[in-house]
């Protein structure tokens, strides 16, 4: 989960603390739809924290 996360955003100016991942991580249960869904939120946060 870790290296999908970090491969997404290899792309963008975003990342993820280490706090932030593991919250992700353990928020998603394992579950990859719930994982991408919650990474969604998170970088859209950062990104409207930008404009």
């Amino acid at each position: 989960m870790r290296a999908f996360m970090t491969n997404r955003l290899a792309r963008t100016s975003v990342s993820f603390t280490e706090e932030e991942i593991i919250q992700l991580i353990q928020e998603s249960g394992g579950h990859p739809r719930k994982l991408m869904q919650l990474c969604y939120r998170t970088y859209s946060q950062y990104v409207d924290s930008l404009q």
